[in-house]
């Protein structure tokens, strides 16, 4: 028997995510201990116990069990091995009938250690029910481990805080509550820049709106603004620093245009620290928060599209108070001594991933007497503030009302008149603001699903539609917006932005990156009416900027690898999306993947050498995600031209120009092979020699991999997972890579941290899961259980996707909820398709990946659609293999299903078992795949071409595979190559350093001697040191295998590259 001790303890000292010395629910948590080479079963009393279970009670607690860092990795989690009990009084205990959790997840100590049912260095919260043992008394609760035997060294004692375990009433979901009413706003809040379970902010307001609010409980920066209780001075409950107009896109990116407004009784100042609080007094709603404080005071606030209402009831009688408007950063306040109840002002800010910020105008109008109205300065270079002493009206309520504009002062006093009014109050704002959420949330429904299920259900469709969010002023026709990209003056002034006023509608604050893969599928498929009009609010962007951005907040932020708001483009597409601009996304795109960008806040890194390369090499970091993220990009742009040539009249020129683009981007889709090393059987990071980067270890994290390690990135080709297979010896090869892929386990040493200055939090997040690998936490690994789909084992997908939809997005109601950082509502959105059973594998296809449903029923009703209806047979948290699926009442065998199947009345049927089957196995049922076409990946046939003599200054450096020198090609001149051997090019490619229209012709010799023309060209415009695609098909000459090729200036050429592409 082991021996456990239970110590009294102040909290845990290791607890990235929450307060460290502290408990989470009451203070005073238990340290159970015992010795590190122990194993086998052990208990100790916590305390008697005389309560007699009623019908509906449950036992509650949290639990934190440490990481041990003296074990191998398959011990360091042996301290998970822990339970509550209870001992009845006959003898017998709780955890002898084998409970669950709420989640379905075993309760017993052995089991949770088994079942990974617990993450070490965090709270997790379990509530056993009780229902089956109701009448029965419980004399004791106890505390059980029982770890199995080390099989190596081990620390000298193993522990884990317990805190709260009580016995009572189980909380259930109000029956008449709306969806809005069900989601909570602060899951994924009990996080920190070294642990996360979701990153996120309790933000209020409309869906895609212009204004979030939110609380704050620390403002020493611009982004950890909120924590569960983290920031907690001492003890384990937060204080309220106030609440806040918020504009933030993302935690690590940080907010900007905060204004933080607080109250407090009495003639002096609210106390800098804040005023405590506890979670049970929060009500965080889409479209209201509110708290109730340890003083008394209830403080909410609800958000119009421009503006907010706060609301501080200080209690009837209170005579004096004290409102205080805080900024988080520079800017200034503007007072009139004959209207002290206004305060306007502005609110500059300030980012390290972009070059300027943009000011927020604020006007602000408080309700009551307000006997004075000072600005008083900050202390310690900390902006200034302005202070408010009012007298409450009569049941002691204080309430601001603040219109916001990014324009200017008159804009922003414009939303608060015409959205905030006086006659509109803050429980009329919270209900329109409602009304909308429900709008939206409402077209989701399950049967089935438990109380902590619907609660993920809606708060993940929350999280999807809060971003983007709107840059939008205006109403209807007189929509416009500051525009990030074009200044009207050299600086901002008092009253107006330096920003263009432009006419139309813009989004901003996303980060495509993040949120290509799952969250614009979600508007596709959940919200067909409204994302033409957020796709095209990005094609603003490109419009008045002209580029598009990778990070977007509100304008191009240098982040992240990849210009994947090409493929969102495809996406959209090739599921037919309405009300945006699908040539101009294509030529955005085109710009992308074709002129080397000007600087490094827009376009691909990289570029001017990858075009002829064909990869990012290792002298640029993260070369090889640059690589791979742009396969899948050219891969959009592939499907946009094909599609958009079809559009175009046959024998025309423009179909011409787009059916060359087609190809050429075909080609390029598929460079991710040209990091495949089939010695080691991984994607590999090439020098820009060609080599490998050597040393090479594939558990070593950064380099050329983003936020992953080669692990992360085998089987990151999506778009063509049957030609990745084959690169494996055929699907059973790749199932034998993605079975060594969820099993061989990440460790988060110190030493495999690789170009990281420390080890990142996706590295112990990925640790903490024992999933092998994977790192549900991070978006490269979103993808990788649906890729066996190209293994022939569906099984093994839907066992890993169930298994994660288990025991990876609990906690919801102690600020948990997520593995990871929840990103612009990426990570949501991944749970919601793999609850569906259908998942967005590669966008742009057209596709969804059949999965394993988690709902007996789910519908969603698509504006001017209909609905899709979504049944799992026999399901059960047993029964997570599909055994049979039909579409509307007809057997459906392949693993791909059409969207243009299910965005209208569709009914799929899933009979699920609870041991595999042959469904879906064959090597017919894989999805469609980019190589399926069979055409060849595509080379410079001049690469060690020589030179004729003759040639034009710097006419050497045109075959040099770098594009940075140009060649200078006077009118009549040319340049001839001999080829290394006769090869028929397919595609020309030239690269122009100057904007303009030029001419040439290109032909060819099989002797040197005697010329035909295979290609010429006029009037063919370009930007600025842009690659152009040029067919060669269709002339004689071009179809005849020639070594000797000869390129004459029409016009003046000023040459950086030319490339004759043939097939490798």
């Amino acid at each position: 028997m082991t021996r456990v001790t239970l110590s009294p303890s102040p909290g845990p000292e290791r607890a990235p995510a929450a307060a460290a010395g502290a408990g989470l629910l009451t203070d005073s948590p238990v340290r159970a201990s015992w010795p590190g080479t122990a194993s086998g079963p052990g208990r100790a009393a916590l305390r008697g116990e005389d309560t007699v279970i009623g019908p509906d009670d449950e036992l509650r607690y949290v639990v934190l069990p440490a990481f041990d860092d003296a074990a191998q990795i398959g011990d360091a989690f042996r301290a998970t091995a822990v339970a509550v009990d209870l001992l009845f009084d006959d003898g017998t205990r709780l955890l002898d009938t084998a409970p669950a959790d709420q989640h379905g997840l075993p309760a017993s100590a052995r089991a949770s250690f088994e079942r990974a049912a617990l993450t070490p260095d965090q709270w997790n919260l379990r509530r056993v029910p009780l229902a089956a043992h109701a009448g029965r008394r419980v004399v004791a609760v106890e505390i059980a481990v029982d770890a199995p035997a080390p099989a190596g060294p081990t620390s000298d004692e193993l522990s884990a805080w317990i805190d709260g375990a009580a016995i009572g009433p189980a909380r259930r979901l109000p029956a008449d509550a709306s969806p809005a009413d069900l989601v909570v706003t602060t899951r994924g809040t009990q996080s920190s820049p070294t642990a996360s379970r979701g990153n996120t902010m309790p933000f209020a307001g409309l869906p895609h709106g212009f204004t979030l609010v939110t609380p704050m409980t620390d403002t020493a920066n611009l982004h950890w603004n909120y924590t569960w209780n983290q920031h907690s001075p001492q003890g384990r409950r937060p204080r309220l620093r106030g609440l806040a107009i918020s504009h933030t896109p993302s935690l690590w990116i940080g907010d900007r245009g905060v204004l933080l407004v607080s109250a407090s009784r009495g003639p002096g100042e609210p106390d800098p620290a804040g005023a405590v609080f506890d979670h049970d007094d929060e009500s965080a709603r889409p479209h209201r928060y509110g708290v109730r404080l340890a003083d008394g005071t209830a403080a909410e606030v609800a958000a119009t599209d421009h503006g907010a209402i706060f609301r501080f009831d200080l209690g009837a009688g209170t005579g004096e108070a004290r409102l205080v408007l805080d900024r988080l950063a520079g800017g200034a306040y503007v007072l009139d001594p004959a209207a002290p109840q206004a305060v306007r002002g502005y609110v500059d800010s300030h980012g390290p991933h972009t070059g300027r910020l943009p000011r927020l105008y604020v006007d602000a109008v408080v309700e009551g007497r307000v006997e004075e109205a000072v600005v008083v300065p900050g202390i310690d270079g900390a902006p200034d503030r302005a202070v408010l002493r009012v007298r409450p009206d009569a049941d002691g309520v204080v309430t601001v009302r603040v219109g916001t504009s990014w324009i200017g002062a008159e804009e922003a006093r414009s939303a608060r008149e015409s959205e905030l009014p006086p006659s509109r109050s803050l429980d009329d704002v919270a209900t329109s603001a409602k009304r909308a959420w429900n709008a939206l949330l409402t077209r989701v429904r399950v049967e089935g699903a438990t109380d902590d299920q619907l609660v993920t259900l809606y708060s993940n469709l929350y999280r999807l539609f809060l971003y983007p969010t709107a840059l939008t002023e205006g109403v209807g026709l007189d929509d416009r917006y500051a525009s990030p990209f074009i200044d009207a003056a050299d600086e901002d002034g008092p009253e107006r932005s330096r920003s263009a006023v432009r006419p139309g509608r813009m989004y901003a604050n996303n980060g495509f990156w993040d949120t290509y893969r799952t969250s614009w599928p979600g508007y596709l498929l959940f919200a067909p009416d409204r994302v033409g009009d957020l796709l095209d609010g990005f094609l603003q962007h490109y419009r008045d900027g002209g580029w598009t951005a990778r990070w977007s907040a509100p304008g191009y932020l240098d982040a992240m690898v990849g210009t994947s708001f090409d493929v969102i483009s495809a996406d959209a597409v090739t599921k037919h999306a309405a009300g945006f601009d699908a040539a101009t996304a294509y030529d955005a795109a085109l710009r992308n993947a074709t002129v080397h960008p000007p600087t490094r806040f827009t376009g691909r890194k990289g570029l001017r050498s990858t075009l002829y390369r064909g990869y990012v090499a290792n002298d640029l970091d993260e070369g090889l995600s640059w690589t791979v993220e742009g396969a899948i990009n050219d891969f959009g742009l592939y499907v946009q031209a094909m599609t958009l040539a079809r559009l175009a009249p046959a024998g025309g020129e423009r179909r011409a120009r787009l059916d060359a683009e087609a190809r050429y981007f075909h080609s390029r889709a598929l460079a991710y092979r040209r990091l495949f090393d089939p010695a080691t059987g991984f994607l590999r990071s090439r020098t820009p020699e060609g080599g490998w980067e050597e040393p090479f270890d594939p558990a070593v994290w950064g380099g050329g991999y983003t936020e992953t390690n080669a692990w992360g990135m085998a089987v990151s080709a999506p778009h063509d997972g049957a030609g990745l297979a084959r690169l494996h010896g055929g699907p059973q090869g790749l199932a034998r890579l993605l079975d060594a892929y969820f099993s061989t386990p990440e460790t988060a040493r110190e030493e495999l941290r690789g170009t990281y200055p420390s080890v990142i939090h996706e590295m112990t997040e990925a640790r903490d899961i024992r999933m092998g690998m994977f790192g549900l936490s991070n978006q490269p690994a979103h993808h990788i259980p649906y890729m066996y789909a190209f293994a022939e084992a569906p099984h093994r997908l839907q066992s890993v996707v169930r298994e994660s939809l288990a025991r990876l997005f609990t906690g919801s109601e102690i600020g948990q909820g997520y593995p990871g950082d929840e990103d612009n509502g990426e990570m949501s959105a991944w749970w919601l398709f793999s609850a569906m059973g259908l998942y967005p594998l590669a966008p742009g296809s057209g596709e969804y990946v059949v999965g394993s449903p988690l709902f007996p029923r789910l519908t969603v009703d698509i504006p001017g659609a209909g609905t899709l209806e979504l049944v799992a047979e026999n399901q059960s948290p047993e029964n997570v293999y599909v055994q049979s699926l039909t579409l509307d009442g007809e057997p459906w065998e392949s693993l791909a299903i059409p969207h243009a199947r299910i965005a209208r009345d569709a009914r799929l049927v899933f009979t699920m078992g609870p041991e595999p089957s042959a469904w879906g196995a064959s090597p017919e049922a894989r999805p469609a795949s980019l190589s399926d076409l069979d055409l060849p990946l595509l080379d410079d046939a001049l690469r060690g071409a020589r030179l004729a003599p003759g040639a034009a200054p710097d006419a050497a450096a045109l075959t040099d595979d770098l594009g940075a020198t140009t060649a200078a090609l006077a009118t009549g001149s040319s340049v001839t190559w001999e080829l290394r051997e006769a090869a028929v090019p397919e595609l020309a490619t030239l690269t122009l350093a100057e904007p303009g229209r030029y001419a040439w012709r290109l032909e060819s010799s099989t002797d040197g001697t005697d010329w035909s023309t295979a290609d010429e060209r006029a009037e063919e415009s370009v930007w600025e040191h842009q690659l152009r695609v040029f067919t060669l098909a269709g002339r004689p000459a071009a179809a005849v295998p020639a070594r000797w090729w000869r390129l004459t200036a029409l016009t003046p050429l000023p040459l950086d590259q030319v490339e004759l592409l043939a097939p490798a």
